[in-house]
């Protein structure tokens, strides 16, 4: 076996998602780490450029980057690496976070590509030892992976006790999948199963790694977001995950499906309980709403 192959053999079997192209951004190599992040094989990719309809990068402002900004493109140009965070389309609809590193590619001297290494970034990923807890105490949801209503009273109770205590300000978020009944009456079920793991895996990667995301009812989760006393940072955290939804679709061979949501955040009160903070957020997604949906109500 020559030194390329040991090489490429290498970067096969590492973590993290590697991709080459060259100089028109046509991917020539994609190894099982990219496989695994993106849910596209080898196979699906090789010989397609990047800003086809295949990782779609954007950043937390809802910019598509692959045909403005693109990491890769600057790398090539410049000749210089590049690193940001970003978030790219997942084969089965959703929005992952990724790390994302540049790197051009040498030969005599000359650019003739570049290389960008990916890596996901899981802290809010439930792991399998959790869920099964999880679910012994009948805390978790079985569609979505997600902590369930059951467990976010609780979380929320104890965010409350301490506020009281500590005076340890945090946000909560409500999400509601705007039309959700009119597709779910129009789709086959499985559709509708598919749409909620979609939002719920793109609400996911919108978060921070200490922030709490559950499913709080058919169509409607709930993010509780510790350690916030700024009604800005909870604008903007809010903002981003209604951007990262929005630019979310199924694949299809038809057309893509994509959804909006219509959220309500806020931010601990003196006195309130549970029921006051979520009587207050509901009122403010309702108020997003009658805005004309896929909006976001800070009060």
């Amino acid at each position: 076996m020559n030194d390329y192959s040991n090489y490429k053999e290498n970067l096969e079997n590492i973590n993290e998602g590697i991709y080459f192209v060259d100089n028109e951004r046509k991917i020539t190599f994609w190894n099982k780490g990219a496989e695994r992040i993106s849910g596209f094989s080898a196979k699906e990719v090789l010989g397609k450029y990047c800003m086809d309809n295949i990782l779609n990068h954007i950043d937390d402002k809802g910019n598509k980057l692959c045909s403005n900004g693109c990491p890769l493109h600057k790398t090539i140009i410049e000749g210089s690496r590049k690193s940001r965070l970003i978030y790219l389309h997942h084969k089965e609809g959703h929005r992952v976070s990724v790390n994302v590193s540049t790197t051009p590619l040498y030969l005599e001297g000359k650019i003739i590509g570049a290389t960008e290494v990916f890596t996901d970034n899981i802290n809010n990923e439930i792991s399998i030892k959790e869920i099964d807890k999880l679910k012994a105490v009948a805390m978790f949801d079985n569609l979505t992976s997600l902590k369930n209503k059951k467990y976010l009273e609780t979380a929320m109770k104890t965010k409350i006790s301490e506020y009281k205590h500590f005076n340890t300000s945090f946000g909560v978020v409500l999400l509601n999948i705007d039309n959700f009944r009119v597709l779910n009456e129009n789709v086959e079920q499985c559709i509708s199963d598919q749409v909620l793991q979609m939002v719920s895996n793109s609400i996911k990667a919108s978060t921070r790694g200490n922030d709490l995301v559950g499913r709080w009812s058919g169509d409607e989760f709930i993010v509780i977001l510790p350690s916030i006393n700024n009604i800005n940072t909870l604008k903007d955290l809010a903002e981003r995950m209604r951007i990262i939804v929005k630019n979310s679709s199924l694949r299809n061979k038809e057309n893509n499906m994509g959804v909006t949501c219509s959220i309500g955040a806020t931010l601990i009160k003196e006195k309130d309980t549970i029921e006051d903070i979520t009587k207050r957020v509901v009122t403010l997604m309702t108020q997003s709403k009658l805005n004309g949906k896929n909006k976001v109500t800070i009060g």
